[in-house]
């Protein structure tokens, strides 16, 4: 970072989603779907290996979760969960 680092300016942490990665022995093509693709996705692949080898944990997999405590999800505007938690479902009060 030092050699991009200029005071005056605020920086802020930001990421990037890349979505549809996997490993190319999982891929399964639909049938409008061009195996064409395949060399590009290697390449991406071979990027997101070079840079964690470069920097560990560089780039990561929404899949690995955020068990590394990097990230805090804010949690202050969460979807009523009642359909899933029985200890949530709404009750009606009969005064």
């Amino acid at each position: 970072m030092d050699h991009i680092w200029r005071d005056g300016f605020k920086y802020a942490k930001a990421g990037v989603l890349l979505t549809d990665l996997y490993p190319l022995t999982a891929w399964q093509p639909d049938l409008f779907q061009e195996a064409g693709n395949q060399p590009k996705r290697q390449e991406l692949l071979s990027l997101v290996d070079r840079l964690n080898s470069e920097c560990r944990g560089a780039v990561t997999f929404a899949s690995e979760g955020t068990k590394t405590g990097r990230t805090n999800m804010r949690q202050d505007r969460l979807s009523p969960r009642f359909t899933t938690r029985f200890n949530e479902v709404p009750r009606a009060r009969l005064d």
